[in-house]
């Protein structure tokens, strides 16, 4: 089967000026959704539901809120990370908004995900499962930030409902 990608969220005319478009690309997205599903496996011997893999990137993609995710313990999990936006809720509101606002480039890493042979989609379960769940590749120190993020979040959707991760991160599937 031929696999055609569109780079949804590219420039049209000249090179990127903007150093989040040359870090937001499918290809660290695919990266990224992987050590989701291999989290979220790892934790609930199931596939993430495809869902989140649009939740995924649009955390991770963003500074601030990756920021926050790489200082809360792996171990204290989704609702102490939620908890921290407590006194800044339009920022937890805004992971919706950024959801919408970026499903063509989480569309296109997980179809470059699966075409890679990174992760396999499950279309009767909704679910992505890694294929190789093997070591990590050596990535760069602003790379491994975000993959890091990603795995984080893939352990902590494991620990929840879709219903209640769409409850704690303010979100309408």
């Amino acid at each position: 089967m031929e696999h055609r990608f569109m780079w949804s969220s590219r420039p049209s005319a000249s090179p990127p000026s903007d150093i989040a478009f040359l870090v937001q690309n499918p290809a660290l997205g695919a990266g990224a959704l992987w050590r989701a599903a291999a989290a979220h496996v790892k934790r609930h011997q199931q596939g993430i539901p495809v869902a989140l893999a649009f939740v995924v990137l649009p955390m991770v993609f963003h500074g601030p809120t990756l920021k926050e995710i790489t200082s809360t313990r792996t171990g204290s999990g989704l609702a102490r990370l939620t908890s921290k936006f407590k006194n800044r809720e339009d920022d937890l509101q805004a992971v919706q908004r950024r959801a919408l606002r970026m499903r063509p480039l989480s569309f296109d890493a997980l179809a470059l995900a699966s075409a890679a042979d990174l992760i396999r989609i499950d279309y009767d379960a909704a679910t992505a499962m890694p294929v190789d769940q093997g070591a990590k590749p050596a990535v760069e120190a602003g790379s491994k930030a975000i993959l890091d993020g990603a795995e984080k979040l893939g352990g902590w959707f494991a620990e929840h409902s879709l219903h209640h991760i769409a409850a704690l991160l303010r979100l309408d599937f």
